[in-house]
């Protein structure tokens, strides 16, 4: 699919349709080699069978809004997959990227907080990355939000990618 073929209108089509899902890309200890956990890597699965990467889709929904939808529709998906990893095994944790959207109101982080008490999902098993300079750039209620979540994560295991905030407890 070319630049030009994604629209707003095509990537709500593709969410409707369930066509994106996440790949999920191991992370292995460099002193164990067992793995740890995963990097859940959101893809656009086409039903022609082509996979459409983010740098194509990514900015276009950044820049309409849509890149909220994407990140609620899809934190149901990767909730589901985090209930399986945890059966499997307890250790593995999983990281998500979230954009500075997600954050702008406290919609995500409720809806996150919820999610994973409402599955009784093990809170140690996620990590929420945002990039370094969502926080540096960010407004005062977009930190505000990042920190509700870190709050929150007294016993949790978050790993947000900026040295403003940097919470982890094993």
């Amino acid at each position: 699919m070319t630049d030009s073929a994604i629209t707003e209108q095509t990537i709500l089509a593709g969410l409707d349709a369930g066509e994106f899902v996440y790949y999920y890309q191991p992370k292995v200890s460099l002193i164990t080699g067992k793995v740890i956990g995963a990097e859940a890597l959101i893809r656009w699965q086409r039903p022609d069978g082509q996979t459409v990467l983010p740098k194509d889709f990514i900015p276009l929904a950044e820049q309409t809004g849509l890149i909220k939808q994407i990140s609620y529709r899809m934190f149901a998906k990767l909730a589901r997959d985090l209930l399986i990893f945890s059966d499997i095994d307890s250790r593995l944790v999983t990281s998500v990227n979230a954009s500075a959207q997600d954050f702008a109101d406290g919609r995500f982080c409720t809806m996150v907080l919820e999610t994973l008490e409402q599955l009784c999902i093990p809170t140690k098993n996620l990590q929420i990355e945002i990039t370094e300079t969502t926080v540096l750039n960010a407004d005062p209620d977009v930190r505000k939000n990042i920190q509700t979540l870190c709050d929150a994560a007294s016993v949790w295991r978050w790993t947000i990618t900026a040295p403003v905030i940097r919470r982890w407890k094993p």
